[in-house]
């Protein structure tokens, strides 16, 4: 009888991985996103310098600046997107969120540079604000193809015996 007592004494804990994730809500898919964004600042500023000395060396400089330089935008934003997504410890539901929004950070930041830049007659890239804000916000997709990357499934590998 002893024995009966001591089993319904006990605190039944439910430990869900989903429901702290969730619980949460903004908060959860913004410091992940904000952790993959400044990742994606840190990739842009050394993928920039290393492309730099790939254009210097080229025969036309100008005409392969812009190219490279959304090259590197994408790339970093995608990785951005795959950090953020593996930040997320939980809830995996969340990481295309999460990546959208980390694109949308690298969008406002680059965004921002890009109109001042316009503004002051410092960039002579010979296209219009308006196309260069566009071609900026793909960053937003290329992030949410990292955070999508990020949350497939590995499949495992079955080794039958024979």
């Amino acid at each position: 009888m002893g024995n009966i007592h001591s089993k319904s004494k006990r605190k039944k804990r439910n430990y869900s991985h989903k429901s702290e994730a969730s619980a949460s809500g903004f908060s959860s898919v913004s410091r992940p996103a904000f952790k993959g964004y400044i990742i994606s600042m840190l990739c842009i500023a050394v993928l920039s310098l290393l492309c730099s000395a790939f254009c210097l060396y080229s025969k036309d400089p100008s005409s392969i600046t812009l190219p490279v330089g959304l090259a590197v935008l994408y790339v970093s934003s995608a990785v951005g997107g795959l950090i953020s997504s593996h930040a997320l410890h939980g809830d995996k539901s969340f990481a295309p969120v999460s990546g959208v929004l980390c694109g949308f950070f690298i969008f406002v930041a680059t965004g921002i540079f890009s109109c001042i830049m316009s503004s002051f007659n410092i960039e002579k890239t010979g296209i219009s604000l308006s196309l260069s804000l566009l071609l900026r916000s793909l960053c937003i997709f290329a992030a949410f193809c990292g955070a999508y990357m990020g949350t497939r499934k590995k499949k495992k590998h079955v080794r039958r015996r024979k």
